[in-house]
């Protein structure tokens, strides 16, 4: 079972494995699966741009009008992170809570609804002395490993280096780029958001992999500038570029995170991801993916196709 959301997760489980509610739950996922296999069916192609076409219509800046934060220079390289939990609470996002519980409505609005605000607000102070007793127990803590590096960006690849005057690499992430046209917008990849190689800015990128220890999960407020995208998800959606974190932050020897054959982070309350600090970076969906792209990012990677097709399989636009 595919869930789009993951704080949805819960909601699901609890329908497979509940009497009574098993049996409809698949039933309705079956019939459901079923229309979108007829839809898909019957449905036209969908256009996709060669590769070539798209990277002329990928996202462009003045890169000598940018405004780049200069970080401090002890911040670049390495930082590892204790975090008390009480501070951690601070930014916790209720409303998912809810919805784990069927509770529909937005923390702390969710409180007066008409329905159910009171069994919300009973759920919510039965969590409270849970935390309470965490807080007091120190059952667990937050652990995080932080990167920053001096980058630049050569076409849809991303070079970090050790050293400001970048004389010391340290490694390569590899982007794909949106091939399905979009009315009005550019064919993003991440590598956009980055200062290229011949515009001689300097520009930094920065990696991140935070583990809450086993039995949590924490899902932090995003205020900030700019986006931190994780791989795996439709902006970066090759789950191998975990590898090159991983690499880089020494995440398993520092934070005892580690990542399984099929690159999920285990224990399983952890996050991980790339920081960009573009103010115009955004969110967007790679989508379909045609061959011409799928060989170029294959060379690119060192794989070979059958490889390619494994990683990349949910973003194939043709039958491999």
């Amino acid at each position: 079972v595919q869930v789009a959301d993951a704080s949805l997760v819960v909601n699901v489980c609890n329908d497979l494995m509940q009497e009574g509610k098993r049996e409809n739950f698949i039933k309705e996922l079956k019939d459901k699966q079923e229309k979108i296999r007829i839809k898909h069916e019957n449905k036209e192609s969908k256009l996709i741009l060669p590769l070539a076409d798209s990277r002329a219509k990928g996202i462009s800046f003045d890169w000598n009008e940018q405004e780049i934060a200069e970080p401090l220079p002890e911040r670049l390289g390495l930082s590892q992170i204790k975090a008390e939990l009480e501070e951690v609470l601070q930014f916790f996002d209720w409303s998912p809570f809810f919805w784990a519980w069927e509770l529909r409505g937005k923390y702390p609005d969710i409180f007066n609804h008409k329905k159910f605000g009171d069994e919300a607000k009973k759920l919510y102070d039965c969590a409270q002395e849970l935390l309470d007793r965490i807080l007091k127990e120190k059952s667990f803590q937050c652990d995080a490993v932080v990167g920053l590096w001096p980058a630049h960006s050569v076409g849809d690849d991303i070079e970090v280096f050790q050293d400001i005057e970048k004389d010391k690499p340290l490694g390569t992430f590899r982007f794909l780029r949106r091939q399905q046209p979009l009315p009005n917008q550019p064919h993003h990849c991440l590598a956009d958001f980055v200062a290229p190689k011949d515009s001689k800015v300097r520009d930094y990128l920065g990696a991140f992999a935070v583990c809450a220890g086993k039995g949590v999960e924490a899902l932090i407020r995003e205020e900030y500038q700019g986006i931190r995208p994780a791989s795996g998800y439709p902006c970066q959606p090759d789950h191998t570029e975990k590898d090159l974190i991983w690499e880089l932050l020494s995440v398993s020897e520092k934070i005892g995170l580690e990542l399984t054959e099929s690159r999920a982070m285990t224990p399983g309350c952890s996050v991980s991801g790339l920081y960009f600090s573009h103010p115009k970076a955004a969110y967007f969906n790679v989508g379909g993916i045609d061959q011409d792209q799928v060989e170029d990012y294959a060379r690119r990677k060192g794989w070979s196709r059958e490889k390619a097709h494994k990683w990349l399989g949910p973003n194939l636009a043709f039958d491999p």
